[in-house]
């Protein structure tokens, strides 16, 4: 064969790991034979690399190039997403990884504790706003009048109560993340950190907008018991009437808007019609079920926390800009936390999956594609040189 024939380019063409395994052996023995031994090994080396170029047409080296320019766009399917829990082994094998992994233990400490810090600093930080005018006037003949939009009753049994509300977010929430994490190693991971700084931010905000905004509740005269001869309060409860204070904006409505977010997303992460696998045939019924899981996720969760949030207004315990605004910064805590730590749920590739994971698996595959093109470069490297010393 004549190699002067033979082309040679910039980008190489792409090769499996069973050429290059072929071609690291021809090398081998190339370098250990004689000179006659060596041109035949050359021959070898040359039809092993006709043979990968029949592989892959002679637009291959185009394709290698637009490949790794779209590798962040479409790189290869991860591992299909499925529901089956991991057996008693595997969670074993998990465990044992994860606490040997200093890292990961000491971001889920770091999140826990940022959950408590946030908790307890935003009384540290702002002064609570207790001394806004009560609002009350006078006529010209000396008599009281009150603003309506405090008058409603306190005495008006909440539909969500503050501990239904903790024992749902909390309680329910967090397990329900937790388990729809088992799956997929990781995942259980990324939602308790998610769930943890999400609930530190929204948290934080709240009760500094609380104590600094001292808004009055709906049920404010009802609750400070207030004189209307002296204009003063006459409840000897001071913390009954510091929360009568604290109006703005709501918590129940921060608290379960931050919570539910995070489910909806994680269920749309995982069961949205926009995610492809390679793998999967893609038929209308699936499409369908789809669509569904992706409505019912949505509506779900989504729903109980419109409906805590409503109760507030109903309840007369906030005002409906309270509960906007509330809902509001729960939302936008979910959705900065889970940007952290997980992809978009638009994605129609890695969606549902940890960030960490879509990384390290981009990370891994971008290195064994630099070791192909390293060994086929030294491969083209070996072949120049011995060309240049037959025709010497």
């Amino acid at each position: 064969m004549d190699t002067s024939n033979l082309p040679i380019t910039s980008s190489p063409p792409y090769m499996d790991d069973d050429t290059l395994m072929s071609i690291s052996y021809h090398r081998q023995e190339s370098s250990s034979s004689s000179r006659s031994s060596s041109c035949l090994s050359l021959k070898k080396v040359e039809e092993t690399a006709v043979q990968a170029e029949e592989i892959m047409p002679s637009s291959s080296n185009n394709n290698y190039n637009n490949n790794n320019n779209a590798m962040s766009k479409q790189p290869p399917s991860l591992t299909p997403l499925t529901f089956a829990f991991p057996s008693i082994q595997e969670c074993k094998e998990r465990l044992y990884e994860y606490w040997y992994e200093p890292i990961y233990v000491l971001e889920v400490v770091g999140c826990i504790v940022l959950f408590i810090v946030a908790s307890l600093l935003p009384h540290y930080l702002v002064q609570d706003f207790d001394d806004r005018p009560i609002p009350i006037g006078y006529t010209s003949d000396g008599e009281a009048y009150l603003d309506l939009q405090y008058s409603y009753d306190a005495n008006v049994t909440s539909t969500v109560s503050g501990q239904m509300n903790v024992y749902i977010c909390f309680c329910i929430t967090l397990p329900l993340m937790i388990v729809m994490g088992l799956p997929l190693y990781g995942d259980a991971h990324a939602s308790v950190c998610m769930y943890f700084v999400a609930r530190s931010i929204s948290g934080c905000l709240v009760a500094c907008l609380k104590l600094y905004c001292g808004y009055f509740r709906p049920h404010f005269y009802s609750k400070c018991q207030l004189d209307v001869s002296t204009g003063k309060c006459q409840n000897a409860n001071e913390n009954q009437v510091l929360d009568a204070h604290h109006s703005f904006p709501s918590g129940h409505s921060a608290l379960a808007f931050c919570t539910m977010t995070m489910v909806t997303l994680l269920c749309m992460g995982k069961v949205g019609p926009q995610r492809f696998m390679s793998n999967v045939v893609v038929t209308p019924t699936r499409m369908l079920l789809k669509k569904m899981g992706c409505l019912v996720s949505l509506c779900v969760p989504m729903g109980l926390a419109i409906f805590i949030a409503a109760s507030r207004i109903h309840d007369y315990k906030h005002h409906p800009a309270d509960v906007i605004a509330g809902s509001l910064i729960g939302f936008a805590s979910a959705k900065f936390a889970h940007s952290m730590y997980y992809p978009s749920v638009y994605s129609n590739w890695c969606a549902g999956y940890p960030l960490h994971q879509t990384m390290l698996f981009l990370s891994s595959n971008n290195n064994n594609n630099h070791n192909n093109a390293q060994d086929a470069m030294l491969l083209q490297q070996e072949q120049q040189q011995q060309q240049q010393q037959q025709q010497q």
